[in-house]
């Protein structure tokens, strides 16, 4: 048996809406046994694939071009952008040229590579793009992608978000259908954003430190089938800064003054509020030397050891 060559159309009614893999499978019977080889393609509705048997390198390649493709979302406001056909340079071939019509009517002045689908176009219109390409010997050939418009989900107001606080482990929720849709959308995707920057996903989003001065936001995207994705933004909830706790005060120190020599230090003595190396204002001088007694050693210098305080009477008290 011989080698099988065939070619086939793949139908968008077969196959549905948007680009399809396929493989591409050549057999033959070999001794009774048919053996199969497999080719993963990607093809558009429309598009013409040819099955090649084992060993056949498709003599006629320069003669087949891939589909045109073109990328983006078709829905009103967005930017597309046409895909010329793989392997130009192997068919010594090059684009000169795009043009961008909407169901058939050129657009004035859409000839770039990129498209951006008009506000005023409604759902279910069919944008297409011819890409005229030179080839080698002079001549040129015109490939042609498309794409039809869907419908997009509007919103008419602000998701709103309630939170148990604005500090640091505060919850903040958000109801993504406060945003007003029209239609009905059937999934959410939501995202948190702290000041800019991607921090979470989901209805909920917990408050952490880093986010402590910063401004949080949910990003709410709505999906519904046969219609473009759409965005709406809450408002953005200032997160409080933190708060370095207060220094420990200093905290005074209270010694025992012998107030009464014939009990000897330590005896019924009168507390007496100290502050150990330092001149405070608040310190004793029982002396009259002009020093807070508990800021000096006995003999009137400041040796950074120790202290010593004195009797009412101007006596020694005791050191330390």
């Amino acid at each position: 048996m011989k080698p099988i060559r065939s070619t086939r159309t793949i139908t968008s009614g077969t196959f549905g809406q948007g680009a399809i893999a396929v493989a591409a499978v050549a057999a033959m019977a070999v001794g009774g046994v048919c053996a199969a080889q497999a080719t993963p393609l990607l093809a558009a509705p429309n598009a013409s694939l040819t099955v090649l048997p084992p060993g056949d390198s498709g003599s006629h390649s320069r003669d087949r071009w891939t589909p045109v493709l073109v990328a983006g979302r078709a829905v009103p406001g967005q930017t597309l952008t046409a895909l010329a056909p793989v392997g130009l340079d192997e068919k010594n071939a090059t684009v000169t040229g795009y043009q961008w019509s909407v169901d058939g009517v050129p657009v004035d002045g859409a000839t770039a590579q990129t498209f951006t689908v008009g506000t005023d176009v409604a759902a279910g219109s069919v944008v297409t793009v011819d890409i005229t390409i030179a080839l080698a010997d002079g001549t040129t050939v015109t490939k042609t992608g498309r794409s039809v418009v869907q419908a997009v989900l509007t919103s008419s107001a602000t998701p709103t978000i309630s939170a148990t606080g604005t500090a640091v482990g505060s919850t903040l929720t958000v109801d993504p259908a406060s945003a007003g849709w029209n239609p009905t959308p059937d999934r959410y995707w939501i995202v948190w954003l702290s000041d800019g920057r991607f921090v979470g996903t989901g209805t909920s989003y917990l408050v952490t430190q880093a986010d402590a001065g910063r401004p949080v936001l949910a990003k709410v995207i709505a999906y519904a089938d046969g219609y473009g994705a759409a965005t709406a933004v809450s408002d953005a909830v200032q997160i409080d800064p933190l708060v370095a706790p207060a220094p420990p005060a200093d905290q005074p120190v209270t010694e025992p003054v012998d107030d009464d020599p014939g009990a000897g230090a330590g005896g019924d003595d009168t507390p007496v509020t100290s502050d150990p190396g330092g001149d405070s204002p608040g310190d004793a001088d029982f002396d009259g030397d002009g020093w807070a007694d508990g800021d000096h050693d006995r003999d009137g210098r400041v040796d950074g050891t120790g202290w010593w305080w004195g009797r009412p009477d101007g006596g020694y008290g005791g050191h330390r």
